[in-house]
């Protein structure tokens, strides 16, 4: 995986910066798409709880408060 990417936390938000690389990891079975923009790395873990893990993270990156 790009180390970029590698160095994103469990779950992440995708920006233009980078979307061509997670477009590409995506694809390659490297990483997983959870939402609009938000993906993973964890490909073991069921989605629902790598979100619960990660909630407060995105909540915090889209500007809401939870």
């Amino acid at each position: 995986m790009n180390r970029v990417l590698s160095e994103f936390p469990e779950a992440f938000v995708s920006h233009t910066a980078i979307s061509r690389e997670v477009s590409r990891a995506v694809k390659a079975g490297r990483l997983r798409k959870l939402a609009s923009r938000v993906y993973t790395g964890n490909l073991d873990d069921p989605p629902e709880d790598v979100v619960k893990r990660s909630l407060r993270k995105l909540a915090m990156h889209s500007g809401r408060r939870i």
